[in-house]
């Protein structure tokens, strides 16, 4: 610009000599004088800008350099994260492979050096296990069916009874196919016919084993132990005096039994009371027409023992051994319900039964012993009744279910703590007044 320029007067812009208008500002350069002095260009001066004035748009360059940082940084970011994400996924193994490698690089397995020994003697023989041999099973013999042969008046009914059987609702079908009966009515006398044993069943008075867990059952066993401790309630054996057991033969029935041991159906039933004695009349010797009573062979019963035929004394001579003299034979009654294990309602009431073999002596009486299991508390009552009704009182006050025991003895009043005899101990449940 030595030949000469213009200033202009507003923005300090030079511009050429002959320029009208300034170029930055717009200014009118017509009246502006012409420098031709050489202007020394002096050091750029930091801008000095307020972007508050929002007129930031005519900067564009600091938003360009912002931007490619902004954005350098985000893909740098970005690398960062993809790389330490491969070396989790595959850090470990490559790790594994190269300590490897590095263990193989080194370590040169040592030669296996076979050694043969030769032996002059012959090589001995192991012998070899033998299992010893099985016991040979024996063969269990299988029950025969029950046969019985048609005798007059005889029905299919009475024979299929005669064989232990309470219904014959379920097997009168079986019966007659077995023994191509057509026709239940139509059996002829002198046939045999063949009659499936019934299935038996566990006596409902026998006591479970002390060995039974769980439940409130194990609570009744063991008082049932403490039993064995008490002289007061220790169970008399099942035969008392007077008493034998029988075996039924082919062909018994209740009634030909009570001819052969003199003994009404009344007094059988009393000394089995395990066994149902159905629409029996005890006022007649057999029990009646309608009686029912179900037995079958091989079964045992209770049934009197035979008195012994006397015998003439000869006339004492003094130097006889003195002969002992039998023992009478004295009431041992049975228990008969409720059965054992029973349960009774909250406000249900508990009547306990028995039967007795004889009759009571004058001084003598039925003494009825119930525990509460439960509490731990013994209640006993006299009475020369063959039942007894449990007195509220003795029910539990609590809302549980109560464990009771309960046996009869027969006493003698002169000698209270001395029983005559004492039936087997019975248990059953009572729900306690407290509570449903």
């Amino acid at each position: 610009m030595a030949d000469g320029f213009k200033i202009c007067p507003i923005c300090d812009t030079p511009a050429r000599r002959d320029a009208l208008t300034c170029s930055v500002c717009g200014s009118s350069l017509a009246n502006a004088p012409i420098v031709t002095a050489v202007i020394p260009q002096a050091d750029p001066q930091p801008l000095q800008y307020d972007y508050r004035y929002g007129e930031t748009d005519l900067y564009e360059e600091n938003l360009r350099r912002t931007g490619r940082a902004l954005l350098l940084g985000s893909l740098l970011t970005i690398l960062l994260l993809i790389a330490v994400g491969l070396f989790i996924s595959f850090g470990p193994g490559l790790l594994r492979d190269a300590q490897s490698a590095a263990a193989t690089a080194f370590y040169t397995p040592r030669p296996t050096i076979l050694i043969a020994t030769v032996t002059d003697s012959p090589p001995t023989l192991t012998p070899s296990a033998t299992p010893p041999p099985s016991a040979t099973p024996t063969a269990t013999p299988t029950e025969t069916p029950c046969t019985r042969t048609v005798q007059a008046g005889d029905t299919l009914i009475s024979i299929i009874l005669s064989c232990g059987y309470n219904d014959t609702s379920g097997i009168m079908d079986e019966v007659m196919e077995i023994n191509n009966i057509t026709n239940a009515a139509l059996i002829q006398q002198g046939t045999t016919l063949i009659v499936p044993w019934p299935t038996p069943t566990l006596d409902p008075n026998i006591s479970p084993s002390a060995t039974t867990e769980g439940g409130a059952s194990g609570d009744v066993f063991a008082a049932a132990a403490e039993e064995a401790r008490d002289p007061f309630i220790a169970p008399t054996a099942t035969l008392q005096p007077g008493v034998m057991w029988y075996v039924i033969q082919p062909n018994d029935n209740i009634l030909s039994i009570a001819v052969q041991f003199n003994a009404d159906v009344e007094i059988l039933s009393q000394l089995n009371p395990e066994i149902t004695f159905s629409q029996c009349d005890f006022g007649e010797f057999g029990g009646g027409p309608n009686c029912i009573v179900t037995v079958y062979q091989g079964q045992q019963i209770r049934v009197p023992a035979p008195t012994p035929m006397p015998t003439l004394q000869p006339t004492p001579s003094g130097s006889e051994t003195p002969t002992p003299t039998a023992t009478a034979t004295f009431n041992a009654p049975s228990a008969i319900s409720p059965g054992n294990l029973a349960h009774f309602q909250r406000d249900e009431l508990v009547t306990l039964r028995w039967v007795g073999s004889g009759t009571l002596g004058e001084n003598e009486t039925y003494r009825v012993r119930v525990d509460n299991l439960t509490d731990n508390t013994r209640y006993t009552q006299d009475t020369r009744e063959l039942f007894l009704i449990v007195p509220v009182e003795w029910q539990g006050t609590g809302n549980q279910r109560y464990q009771y025991a309960w046996a009869v003895s027969v006493i003698n009043l002169s000698r209270p703590d001395q029983p005559i005899f004492t039936t087997e101990s019975r248990t059953f449940t009572w729900q306690g007044r407290g509570g449903n």
